[in-house]
């Protein structure tokens, strides 16, 4: 639609931003990156003393470094995914409110504004503004020709 605009749901952006901030702290709890390393760790002899126990243990050092990383990743995306949507509520919620304020103060002066020249051009075309004029008279109407 043409000249309509839109409209962000802010209420819409808080609830994403608040629903984030639950999974984070969720996250944070049971499945941070260092956490969930540290706890992950075994012994190297876990796997026994033979060469494939410790080519397995290699490669599970591998795999939980790269979880940790994986983790580590999401929960930064989970943090700015957080912080964007408050931001972003932030910003519309001040742009709107910039916006009717702006609004308000236009009609406010533009209202001023018919006013004064309005009176000030009925003064220049030589009438008394209409507050302080006082009843003409019908001869003071003949005479200008108008009533």
């Amino acid at each position: 639609m043409a000249g309509s605009g839109y409209k962000v749901q802010i209420e819409h952006l808080q609830d994403f931003a608040k629903r984030v901030r639950g999974l984070l702290s969720d996250f944070e709890s049971g499945a941070d990156g260092d956490r969930t390393h540290a706890e992950s760790g075994v012994a190297a002899s876990s796997f026994g003393p033979f060469a494939e126990a410790r080519e397995l243990d290699q490669r599970y050092a591998v795999m939980r470094d790269s979880l940790r990383d994986v983790l580590d990743i999401l929960h930064r995306s989970l943090d700015d995914a957080q912080r964007n949507a408050d931001a972003t509520a932030r910003n519309y919620a001040e742009q709107e409110h910039g916006t009717a304020v702006a609004m308000r103060a236009d009609a406010t002066a533009r209202d001023y504004t018919e006013r004064e020249h309005g009176t000030a051009a009925a003064v220049r075309a030589g009438a008394t503004p209409v507050a302080a004029s006082a009843p003409r008279s019908r001869a003071q109407a003949e005479q200008s020709d108008t009533w």
